[in-house]
């Protein structure tokens, strides 16, 4: 989790020999005995017989020798399965994913999660007396305002709004409205 030197925990050696030097994404093949480290960088994994990470702050380099300026059992390690353990639920069923959702699937794999499409909406509106917003009402009439409502609310919750049509109250209207 650090940039430093791995060193074994229970080592209380006073200096420590660099025998190895870790780069994230790299694998040392080489196994540190006692006085010995390897320089890690964060997200190397660790050499065999390590168990600590020495911050980088924490200590002075001196050659191919590293002393500990301060050390305490802090491990600066981070384990397999520490971030959740098997079998643990990590997201759950109809859910709507958000950008951190996307993530986590991403660093368990799972590129192609089965996943719903978002709902499409046709809204039809009935009334005689609505008209257009942009419009100026005639006596009898009021602006219909539900319609710009009912479009924000479902733009604010994901859903895609196909179609909004206007009909009267006639009921026939109405079918052919909804056939269209």
């Amino acid at each position: 989790a650090m940039d430093g030197y791995a060193v074994a925990l229970d080592d209380h050696s006073e200096r420590f020999r660099v025998v190895a030097e870790v780069q994230a994404g790299s694998i040392s093949e080489r196994a540190i005995a006692a006085g010995e480290c390897a320089r890690v960088f964060t997200g190397a994994q660790i050499p065999s017989g390590a168990s600590q990470v020495i911050m980088q702050e924490d200590v002075e380099r001196a050659g191919e020798w590293m002393i500990p300026r301060t050390r305490d059992r802090t491990t600066h390690v981070r384990l397999r399965g520490e971030d959740a353990r098997a079998g643990t639920p990590l997201l759950h069923a109809a859910q709507r994913l958000g950008a951190c959702d996307v993530s986590l699937l991403a660093h368990l794999g799972a590129v192609e999660p089965l996943v719903s499409p978002a709902p499409r909406v046709v809204h039809v509106v009935t009334g005689r007396e609505l008209v257009p917003p942009e419009q100026l009402p005639a006596p009898g009439q009021i602006r219909d305002t539900n319609s710009s409502l009912i479009g924000a609310l479902l733009a604010e919750s994901g859903v895609e709004l196909a179609r909004q049509i206007r009909c009267g109250d006639d009921l026939a209207e109405t079918i052919a409205a909804v056939r269209s």
